[in-house]
């Protein structure tokens, strides 16, 4: 029972509505139904309509099949298969015509017009907080790469500068023996 409280909990924050009030999915199909019950009812009669005339075109096919392939052994393209071919072929391009969404109706025109919903204060505050790490974290980066610009070794071999080499003690600069 614990868990069963737990997932409806988080269902329950799922479905909340951005300004606070919680959305019941029962209601809001029941407003959705209402406000398009032509849309709806004449959607399911079509559909109604259609899955019977491809399953009784199925049925056509696998019956006639069947007693041909019961009396003769074999198949043979007759006028009942031809039908009941013909009768699925039509009721799945029937529906395919009515019930794919146009681009205007469907899901993507549905989304291109709804605007976003506007931000909450703590949502706003979230991402100036990470807005501002992020930044700190380039300048950060910056200022060690130079540092260790300025203190990395230099290549003498290059620069025109050259150091001399230190005296040995008790020796002569210019002496070559021991």
């Amino acid at each position: 029972m614990k868990w069963l409280s737990m997932i409806a909990t988080f269902l329950m924050q799922i479905f909340a509505d951005h300004r606070g009030e919680m959305i019941d999915p029962a209601k809001e199909m029941k407003e959705f139904v209402i406000k398009n019950a032509k849309k709806v009812l004449l959607s399911l009669t079509f559909a109604f309509a259609l899955s019977s005339i491809f399953v009784s075109g199925l049925v056509l096919t696998v019956t006639t099949l069947s007693l041909q392939f019961d009396q003769n052994m074999s198949f043979t393209f007759t006028g009942l298969v031809g039908s009941g071919l013909g009768l699925m072929l039509v009721s799945l391009l029937l529906m395919g015509i009515l019930f794919y969404p146009a681009k205007e109706d469907g899901f993507e025109a549905v989304i291109e017009k709804t605007p976003a919903p506007p931000a909450r204060p703590l949502e706003e505050a979230v991402i100036l907080l990470i807005h501002d790490f992020v930044k700190e974290r380039e300048v950060n980066r910056e200022h060690m790469k130079e540092i260790r610009e300025a203190n990395a070794p230099r290549d003498f071999a290059s620069s025109e500068h050259v150091p001399e080499k230190p005296a040995i003690e008790g020796r002569d600069k210019g002496s070559t023996h021991n």
